[in-house]
């Protein structure tokens, strides 16, 4: 009867080497401090409500950006679970959404090789985007900046404009999601086909990484398989007794 032995001290020995990662958060970041995970560093602080500059909160965010790849490295990951991606959006000053002519202004964001957003944003009276997360009428047949949470106005000029549009916030927000295949990944954000920053910009703020899958801490889940273990080896040895 050693058989029964040796498959619970497997076990015991495997309570010692599991180490899941751990639900919930695995990155959040309002770069009020740092750019930590980013491969820029870049940051501005802008103002975060619709009123003018004097009656304004004031925010720092990662940006201003134009035609510019900015990466976030990401480890903790749980494989195989799904994962949902929410950040702030500032799409600023002369943004002309589909207009070929200077555009058409796109901003992506990339995981894996799947596009979570692929969209042409506009700030331009009379343009039109392909974003939207409001309007009925489907994409790239509503005014500029239909469906943006906040639009901020500090002048006449639209180079004292921008729109900011949340992601996985709220009930009207769309929810952005990825699984990764590893326990770590990397997420693209991008501009392209946009005029130098002072024309046309784009920053992102309060970006947080989530699951909603609870896995078990890995102390909690090597003491429930050392419980087992112990529980089993002492089975083991009352039925090794009664032969």
């Amino acid at each position: 009867m050693q058989r029964p032995l040796a498959a619970f001290a497997f076990v015991c020995a495997l309570s010692r080497s599991i180490t899941p990662a751990l639900a919930g958060t695995v990155y959040s970041n309002d770069f009020e401090t740092n750019t930590n995970g980013f491969s820029s560093a870049s940051t501005t602080v802008l103002p975060t409500d619709a009123g003018g500059f004097s009656s304004a909160q004031n925010s720092r965010m990662l940006g201003r950006f134009a035609n510019d790849t900015v990466t976030l490295s990401l480890s903790g990951l749980i494989p195989g679970i799904v994962h949902t991606v929410a950040f702030d959006l500032f799409i600023g000053a002369s943004w002309d959404g589909n207009d070929t002519s200077f555009g058409p202004d796109r901003w992506q964001l990339t995981v894996a090789g799947i596009d979570l957003v692929d969209a042409t944003f506009a700030n331009l009276s009379g343009s039109t985007q392909s974003y939207s997360d409001a309007t009925p009428t489907g994409p790239g047949t509503h005014a500029a900046s239909t469906g943006a949470d906040v639009v901020f106005v500090a002048g006449l000029s639209v180079f004292d404009r921008y729109s900011i549009y949340s992601f996985s916030k709220g009930a009207r927000n769309p929810v952005l999601t990825f699984t990764p295949l590893a326990s770590t990944a990397s997420l693209s954000f991008e501009g392209s086909s946009l005029q130098a920053v002072g024309d046309e910009f784009w920053a992102i703020d309060n970006v947080e990484i989530t699951t909603a899958t609870v896995v078990p801490e890995p102390s909690t889940l090597a003491g429930s398989l050392l419980d087992a273990c112990f529980a089993g080896l002492v089975a083991a040895r009352r039925l090794r007794a009664t032969r």
